[in-house]
């Protein structure tokens, strides 16, 4: 078999340039017969070989393959990608991504007068068609995985650190209001045995890289009154109560090892509770004083009133100002 991957190397930059051929024995004939005659396709390479000379450049075959397309993208990748420095080449064979040197030439060539369609103005009928084409597909669907990625990768970037003016918030929001939205009426396609998720379980390696994603993520104060004001406009909970069966399905879920806190009842036991051996930030201090003002007794917390018989409620009562007397004594909190 004569068919595989092969590599092209530039013995003094390190620069390569991986390519397929049916017959590897002609292909390096080929390539250094059109490199001498200023011919070469690749424009990067032929200069690259003006500079340098034909002594180096070396010729090796990296495999011998049916499947071109696939491995020539396999061996560019390795060394980085059509968008590389440390490659030559100009186009995956497997993606058709172009390297940057020819997207800029592209770009040019149809910069200005020389665009088909400068000056031109698409229809509103021309608009609505090529959306009704593309709506409800994703961007999988449309470009590709690969291409997806990293459109959504680039897109991302141009988009870091952007905020809408108000106007524009505006217009997107009346862009989406009731039968506008895309989700208008769907509000059940994922609900129940709809879900992709039902029945399915997140992997642990999944929940740490979910759990690492947020952790140490600090809200701005903007975020928290937004998502405060957010939550105030939803149902409230309170007085909700849970089915015996949604009591039964939490019990069940944190049975056993299934619960976080399973083998760590020790953990905050004893010295290794973070509040052992502190009195309680809660416990104040009270005085009891006569109907004159003068202190008769200090107590380090209320409990110890009832050790002189006296009600810690009743007491409590008074020193917040809510009676004058309790058992014919003043009681103040002490400061």
């Amino acid at each position: 078999m004569d068919k595989g991957i092969y590599k092209l190397t530039n013995t003094v930059s390190g620069k390569v340039y991986i390519g397929q051929s049916e017959n590897l024995n002609n292909r390096e004939w080929c390539h250094f017969y059109r490199l001498k005659r200023g011919e070469h396709h690749n424009e990067i390479l032929q200069h690259s070989y003006n500079k340098h000379g034909e002594s180096s450049f070396v010729f090796e075959i990296l495999e011998h393959t049916e499947n071109l397309d696939n491995r020539e993208s396999y061996w560019l990748n390795e060394y980085g990608g059509v968008s590389s420095k440390d490659t030559y080449n100009m186009k995956d064979p497997l993606t058709n991504e172009y390297c940057d040197y020819t997207k800029k030439k592209i770009r040019k060539k149809f910069l200005g007068v020389d665009n088909p369609n400068y000056g031109n103005r698409w229809s509103e009928e021309q608009k609505e068609n090529l959306s009704k084409k593309i709506r409800g597909l994703s961007w999988e669907e449309r470009l590709g995985k690969e291409k997806a990625r990293k459109a959504k990768k680039k897109l991302s970037k141009s988009q870091k650190g952007r905020k809408h003016s108000d106007e524009t918030k505006e217009k997107i929001r009346q862009h989406n209001v009731g039968e506008k939205n895309p989700a208008y009426g769907k509000g059940d396609r994922q609900r129940g045995e709809k879900n992709p998720m039902w029945g399915k379980t997140h992997t642990q390696e999944v929940r740490e890289k979910l759990s690492n994603l947020h952790k140490g993520k600090i809200l701005s104060e903007e975020t928290r009154k937004k998502m405060s004001e957010s939550a105030k406009k939803r149902k409230s909970q309170k007085g909700r109560k849970h089915s015996d069966e949604t009591k039964e399905k939490i019990r069940q879920h944190n049975v056993g090892e299934k619960n976080p806190a399973y083998g760590k009842g020790d953990r905050q036991r004893g010295e290794k509770n973070p509040a052992y051996g502190k009195p309680s930030h809660k416990r104040k201090p009270i005085v009891k004083l006569n109907k004159n003002g003068e202190i008769i007794k200090e107590y380090e917390f209320l409990s110890q009133v009832k050790e002189d018989g006296y009600n810690p409620s009743n007491v409590m009562y008074c020193a917040n100002k809510k009676s004058k007397y309790s058992y014919g004594f003043i009681w103040e909190w002490k400061n």
